[in-house]
């Protein structure tokens, strides 16, 4: 008998974990919404990442949901003694009693499907917390939004094929009863991404419709030059041919 949705979801209340934000109830309809429009260019700027493929078996989930949780857990840790700002202190703290919740049902659920789910970080993740953990005061709050609004998507994405697809009457449950809650972390990430990145945003638009703006105008010149050389061809004169002797003329 698989495990209950709705003790899942009375177990995640009891952890503290947040259901609604935003009016949104918690369930698989607002699951399946996109999680809101594009995000806005992240900044600081991030080499661009391999395509993300959400696509896991039950026990590669379990790792990855653990692993996530972890990282989640370690940031959140540290943001919320070395950052700045109040809003993204508090979000850090959030998360924090978020996913110690999330690593104890993921263990719960491992244990009644009788599958193994360590909380192993991916190596990218532990890569990002060497890294965020090195910078204190506004630096980390910058550092440390843009990197949630890059990362949540991700995680929501694993969450969604899970309830979706997964064969795994345990873990399905785990899923969608979790998912929105991770649509949850993802909006209010992007949020303060928004705020506390605001300079480097606009800074970074600017530059992006620069470079577009730079990239028209040369493929325009490029256009009109490559014109004119074949203009110039087309009505350039031929040689002048060299005049024939008259017949009989001296030489």
């Amino acid at each position: 008998m698989h495990m209950n949705r709705s003790n899942l979801v009375a177990a995640m209340l009891a952890a503290g974990l947040l259901l609604s934000v935003n009016a949104h109830a918690a369930g698989p309809q607002d699951a399946a919404k996109p999680a809101g429009d594009a995000a806005a260019p992240a900044a600081p700027s991030a080499p661009a990442a391999p395509a993300f493929d959400p696509a896991m078996e039950p026990q590669a989930f379990l790792r990855y949901a653990g692993g996530a949780a972890a990282m989640q857990l370690k940031l959140g840790e540290w943001v919320a003694a070395n950052g700045q700002a109040q809003q993204v202190k508090d979000y850090a703290r959030r998360m924090v009693v978020n996913h110690v919740a999330v690593q104890q049902i993921v263990a719960k659920v491992a244990k009644k499907a009788n599958l193994k789910a360590d909380a192993a970080m991916d190596p990218a993740d532990a890569d990002a917390v060497a890294r965020l953990t090195a910078l204190t005061g506004t630096d980390l709050d910058k550092a440390y939004a843009a990197f949630l609004s890059e990362r949540d998507p991700q995680i929501v994405q694993a969450y969604r094929w899970q309830f979706e697809n997964c064969t795994d009457a345990d873990v399905k449950a785990f899923a969608t009863s979790t998912t929105p809650i991770m649509q949850v972390h993802q909006r209010l990430a992007e949020a303060i991404h928004q705020d506390v990145n605001k300079e480097e945003i606009r800074l970074a638009a600017e530059r992006k419709a620069a470079e577009q703006k730079a990239a028209e105008e040369a493929r325009v010149q490029a256009q009109l030059d490559a014109a004119q050389a074949a203009s110039k061809k087309k009505g350039a004169a031929p040689p002048p041919k060299k005049p024939k002797k008259p017949m009989g003329a001296a030489g």
